[in-house]
């Protein structure tokens, strides 16, 4: 579009269109009445996104995306509810010459398609009508960084969503005390619910992030526009993870030491490709630790008991799990155990030692897995479940069987035959 053409269609833009929610300048200076958000992009973006590829969640007039693209982003999708603002994007955008692909998009019921290195949600988490699921969308499709804009408790926020007098009579500075530093959600029942549903509290969003144990850091900090702050939390960053799982008593940590002191130099081989960084190791209880910095190997173990000693017996629902998704490169190794061994070791080492005179003076919690053991076909049972999960994550996932020496691994598919024998 030659330089004159694109004036016109800048001045008949402004004249026909109203365009006051986002301040958004055209190459020859012209400007929409919008609010200036430049002091926002410079805090949640850096200089250069050469190579980055950015979505924006609630995109409105896509003043966010068109600086994704000015700052060197490749791939650029902006998503609105409204129509009329993806029409206005979408025309902005033409004039501009800038290639962003805005999509009609409801953030409470649409799933994100594939993944983006840079996520943002700027002012929209608190009006949606299931904000956490939408928060969980949102991590999924972010692959480094996800920012998210909501706004502060306040006086004024709290007359927003409260018809309670005694709300509307506290002061700012107890507001801010109860609310502002608390981590709370807190749920508008006042007759204007429909302009902000819900108000997360800054402490409850990094509370929400953390318990997902998918990134290395969250910063929060006040935005330069309006009463809000701003979150911006890094995804953990691991090349390589290698997932040992198996019930409790299965060989799992007796396995993970023969790998690290090289006892099984032909198995490790075939697990993974990069033999001269060390494994880094932990549970589920220590896994968090191992992801403030960039990790080349980690070596993770699993008791695919958990979620069923601990509750709610979903592994969806387990939150160490959501490390598999920070790792470039997945491996699982499920060690398949018969039920009457894995009897007699959990008796062995767990409940003998803490037995007298015939009764268990042990924790009670360690009576579980025994009952389980105990139960026909519940190990069984418990692999079944388990392979379920596993066939649904990407990355490559095996199977070995221990009553089989030497060990080789079997694809998950072998499971079916598998089952019969234990």
């Amino acid at each position: 579009m030659a330089l004159e053409e694109r004036t016109v269609e800048i001045h008949r833009l402004l004249a026909t269109e109203d365009l006051r929610y986002q301040k958004i300048t055209f190459d020859d200076g012209i400007s929409t009445e919008g609010n200036d958000r430049a002091g926002t992009a410079d805090a949640i973006f850096p200089d250069s996104l050469a190579g980055k590829s950015v979505l924006d969640v609630g995109c409105n007039y896509g003043y966010f995306c068109f600086e994704a693209a000015h700052r060197g982003a490749t791939h650029v999708v902006g998503l609105d509810f409204d129509p009329d603002s993806i029409r206005k994007a979408t025309k902005i955008g033409k004039i501009k010459g800038i290639d962003v692909q805005f999509r009609l998009f409801d953030a409470d019921r649409d799933q994100i398609d594939g993944k983006f290195n840079y996520v943002l949600c700027l002012n929209l988490l608190h009006h949606l009508r299931d904000p956490i699921a939408a928060l969980d969308r949102l991590i999924a499709s972010a692959e480094e960084t996800l920012v998210i804009e909501t706004p502060l408790l306040s006086r004024k926020s709290t007359r927003k969503i409260f018809n309670a007098a005694s709300w509307r009579l506290l002061p700012g500075f107890v507001t801010r005390l109860i609310l502002g530093r608390a981590a709370v959600i807190v749920v508008g029942t006042g007759r204007k619910y429909f302009e902000a549903t819900f108000f997360l509290t800054p402490e409850a969003l990094r509370c929400l992030l953390e318990q997902r144990g998918c990134f290395r850091s969250i910063r929060l900090e006040r935005s330069p526009y309006g009463n809000r702050f701003i979150c911006i939390a890094e995804k953990a960053e691991i090349d390589e993870l290698l997932m040992i799982a198996g019930p409790s008593c299965a060989g799992k940590s007796t396995l993970i030491k023969a790998i690290i002191e090289g006892k099984e130099p032909a198995l490790e081989r075939e697990l993974s490709s990069n033999q001269t960084a060390a494994w880094q190791t932990a549970d589920a209880t220590r896994i968090a630790t191992l992801l403030s910095s960039r990790a080349e190997k980690i070596l993770f173990q699993y008791n695919i008991m958990r979620p069923w000693l601990n509750g709610p017996n979903n592994y969806r629902l387990d939150y160490s799990l959501n490390v598999l998704e920070c790792a470039k490169k997945v491996r699982t190794v499920t060690l398949l155990t018969a039920q009457s061994d894995l009897l007699a070791r959990w008796q062995q080492r767990e409940i003998e030692p803490r037995t007298r005179k015939g009764k268990y003076r042990g924790r009670r919690r360690k009576l579980k897995p025994l009952k389980a053991y105990q139960t026909p076909g519940m190990i069984v049972h418990f692999y079944d479940n388990w392979f379920d999960y596993l066939a649904h994550l990407p990355g490559t996932h095996s199977i070995l069987d221990t009553r089989q020496l030497p060990y080789r691994l079997q694809p998950l598919g072998a499971w079916r035959e598998l089952r019969t024998t234990l």
